[in-house]
């Protein structure tokens, strides 16, 4: 199977941090990687097993941060065959510690036969687990964490070192597409983790965030919002409703059913047999729910709610001009203007967040152009004509002060403002006309005046139908950008060209 190698290993290094969890022997496996040599004798590895692991904490801990040094060098490729040695080296062992308890209980050989600790070998197993992932072996991987998982569970089927165990072969499964694997993988670590620590422990966090991922591919959007609530009930439970600490979630939160709102609002899933229909990026299917308007309205609502809440929790612990009210305020904005509300409400929240900037004696010139540009922003999407103003004040700001590279980032080219480069356009079926397999695109052409808004659009090339490329053509028509500048001076951009690719739509996977 195929699989996008940097996603993969950013998936499965998520996990690297569970192995210093794990008791001596992880230490002693990765801390022979990290002195990975090819001459290693057996003999050499075989004493380090037979010495029933005696190392200081000190000298793991030290060896262990060089094996990840080793790994993170990319030779991951000696670091597998290195540990496939050690595995059959660890086989001989037991076998031959199992022949010789024969021997012991038939009265042949009388020695003291030493038990070695029997999780040894399931976590010598994870660790080359681990390292299979890495090395893109996914197959391998998932056969020793399973191999592993039954040995651990000889210690009880609610041992807490399956915990990461679990979470380690859920992102492998997931990684390769093998979700109701990931999903029982991920239940199952939750229900650990809720015998360890109760039904509201902190460890399930990042199970929920997993869980929600792999609904949000699924097109099983109802399910994820479910687990994001979920998400902010363990947060409430350990912090209180209104501590500081659940800020971010509700930032977070916040956002997120932002778009999920706004992802609806493109899409009518009567008429998707001849429209675009469009997905968050990580998306390839849709919903397609009994009443999506009163849907749609529940999750924008949400969304406000949670940012006013977390408005008001800066406001009674640090006052009505802290500076973080500017990311609350901005959330806010952006979810009245993607649910269609009042422009007024819109650049009320705005203004409000750059007068916080300007007025706070902490904030330097790049913070205050910064925050006009924003409001600006904010007034080009809604159409407002003071938006050139304060882009001027933005870039006379930065340009008193020198700052070149600011200028240039922030108006050097037309930036994209709605709707934003995350929403993925499907297709109800693949044309017939091209191949399984082969990219679907089409190619556009146009012009953005000086306030920002798009015209002269043209379909230059394609292989989607005709109807799809004319609606296409007047989804661009409807962005929003932030116009360049030249030499001070707003400026129109000429010969634009986007290549967009597209999916094709599946149904939703049950979950």
């Amino acid at each position: 199977m195929k699989i996008k190698k940097t996603a993969y290993l950013s998936s499965i290094r998520t996990y690297l941090p569970s192995i210093k969890t794990y008791s001596t022997i992880a230490f002693l496996f990765l801390t022979l990687l990290a002195g990975y040599n090819p001459n290693l004798q057996a003999t050499e590895i075989e004493r380090y097993l037979n010495q029933n692991l005696q190392f200081s904490q000190a000298e793991l801990q030290a060896q262990h941060e060089q094996s990840f040094n080793h790994l993170h060098a990319n030779r991951i490729v000696e670091a597998q065959q290195s540990m496939n040695q050690l595995l059959a080296l660890f086989s001989e062992v037991i076998s031959d510690r199992a022949a010789l308890s024969t021997d012991i209980a038939n009265g042949q050989k009388t020695e003291p036969l030493i038990q070695p600790d029997a999780t040894l070998y399931p976590k010598a197993l994870s660790n080359a687990a681990i390292i299979d992932a890495m090395a893109n072996d996914p197959k391998t991987a998932i056969k020793r964490f399973n191999q592993a998982i039954t040995l651990t569970e000889s210690a009880g089927m609610f041992n807490a070192e399956l915990f990461d165990l679990l979470m380690a072969l859920a992102s492998v499964q997931n990684v390769t597409s093998q979700y109701a694997e990931a999903r029982q993988s991920l239940r199952r670590a939750q229900h650990i983790s809720h015998r360890q620590d109760g039904v509201f422990s902190s460890n399930q966090l990042p199970i929920v965030e997993s869980l929600v991922k792999m609904n949000v591919r699924q097109g099983n959007g109802v399910l994820a919002d479910r687990e994001q609530k979920f998400n902010l009930t363990i947060v409430e439970h350990i912090h209180g409703d209104d501590n500081v600490a659940i800020l971010p979630t509700l930032f977070k939160l916040g956002g997120y059913f932002t778009d999920r709102g706004f992802a609806m609002s493109l899409n009518n899933p009567q008429t998707a047999q001849h429209a675009i229909v469009f997905t968050n990026a990580d998306s390839s299917a849709v919903e397609n729910l009994e009443e999506p308007k009163v849907y749609q309205d529940s999750l924008f609502r949400q969304s406000i709610n949670l940012y006013r809440r977390s408005i008001a929790i800066i406001e009674k612990q640090y006052g009505a001009n802290d500076p973080r009210l500017i990311e609350p305020l901005k959330g806010l904005s952006r979810a009245h203007y993607l649910q269609g509300g009042g422009r007024s409400k819109i650049k009320a929240n705005m203004k409000r967040a750059t007068e916080i900037i300007t007025s706070n004696p902490n904030s330097d010139s790049t913070d205050q152009a910064r925050s006009l540009v924003d409001l600006a922003d904010t007034y080009v999407i809604t159409s407002d004509s003071k938006a050139a103003t304060i882009y001027h004040q933005a870039y006379q700001k930065l340009l008193e002060n020198n700052n070149e590279l600011l200028i240039d980032e922030l108006f050097g080219t037309a930036t994209r403002l709605f709707p934003t480069e995350e929403m993925q356009p499907m297709l109800s079926r693949h044309p017939l006309a091209v191949e399984v397999g082969e990219e679907l695109y089409v190619d556009v052409q146009y012009n953005i005046r000086k306030d920002g808004r798009v015209f002269l659009v043209k379909v230059v090339d394609g292989n989607i139908p005709n109807a799809q490329k004319k609606l296409f053509k007047a989804y661009v028509s409807g962005m929003r950008y932030r116009p360049r500048m030249v030499n001070g001076e707003l400026s129109p951009s000429i010969g634009v060209t986007l290549h967009q690719t597209f999916k094709v739509i599946s149904r939703p996977v049950s979950g």
